[in-house]
């Protein structure tokens, strides 16, 4: 009797390469991801220092011209008539919460829970801007440090 041998061709892969493609993958993963996240806290650092900057200068140029700190912040004095972003106000926050009747030059709520992304003490001429809350108070006043280019070392700290 003859019997014929099917040969199939099976190209797939074996197990044993599947687990070390999954591997290089999740090592690149890990490699990648705080580069990016990391990119992407440098983003954000970099447009909340530049709005600040932006809008302080429109203020001390009103200062210039009146001889006084304005009132309020005008978005009219900014591109498209907006007060610069806050990269990390989703809009549900005011942009800006003006502050007056004492010299602090920080607000006392230095986060985001419902004030303004921005807080401007029309008094001294001073914008801030706040952070996320974090359940950590150090986080907080690290963040806000960092955006604000201030060196606090308390949450209840309102002058420098």
């Amino acid at each position: 009797m003859f019997v014929q041998r099917f040969h199939t061709n099976h190209r797939g892969f074996t197990l044993v390469e599947l687990v070390v493609v999954v591997l290089i993958l999740g090592i690149l993963a890990a490699v990648a991801y705080p580069k990016v996240v990391s990119r992407t806290d440098d983003s954000e650092l970099t447009t909340i220092r530049l709005s600040l900057r932006t809008i302080q200068d429109q203020i001390d140029l009103q200062y210039a011209l009146t001889g006084s700190y304005p009132a309020t912040i005008n978005p009219a004095w900014f591109r498209g008539n907006k007060i610069p972003h806050h990269p990390l106000n989703g809009g549900a926050i005011p942009d800006v919460h003006v502050f007056s009747g004492h010299d602090r030059t920080h607000p006392s709520h230095k986060t985001l829970d419902n004030y303004g992304a921005y807080w401007y003490n029309r008094d001294v001429g001073i914008v801030r801007a706040r952070v996320p809350y974090s359940s950590s108070s150090a986080e907080v006043i690290a963040k806000y440090n960092l955006f604000n280019d201030s060196a606090l070392t308390s949450l209840g700290q309102m002058y420098d």
